[in-house]
């Protein structure tokens, strides 16, 4: 959880950036060294408090995206405000969600939380930039 945190935080940073005019921070260069050390930073963390922290972070998300709007904005495969917030804040979680159940020998829950989620991405339309993410 604290790792969705920290991703949902990095988000909302760089969309508070692009709407004040500012050149966007945007994703790390090198993801995999971004994501070890904050692996060890975050070690300490509660899971309750973590995940207090990650849904704090969506509701700042949510409040941003109201506000901002569908603009133009890059992240990752995301070409807008919207496509990001599907990519960061619904994909990313349940992807690692789905991984978990898989590295546990459940590769039948992995897979249906995997169906779930690009059928509710075909639902509502999603564009290619985001559903790629986890084809």
């Amino acid at each position: 959880m604290a790792h969705i945190a920290s991703w949902r935080t990095r988000l909302r940073d760089s969309l508070i950036e692009a709407s004040r005019g500012l050149p966007i921070s945007g994703p790390p260069s090198d993801i995999d060294a971004y994501n070890a050390a904050e692996l060890a930073r975050n070690a300490r963390i509660s899971l309750e408090a973590a995940a207090s922290e990650a849904d704090t972070r969506l509701g700042d998300l949510l409040d941003l995206w109201a506000s901002f709007g569908n603009r133009p904005f890059a992240w990752f495969t995301a070409t807008t405000a919207g496509e990001a917030l599907l990519r960061n804040s619904y994909i990313h979680p349940r992807r690692h969600l789905a991984e978990h159940y898989v590295e546990r020998g459940d590769r039948s829950r992995g897979a249906q939380i995997k169906d779930e989620t690009m059928a509710a991405l075909r639902r509502i339309g999603a564009p290619e930039s985001v559903t790629s993410v986890w084809s």
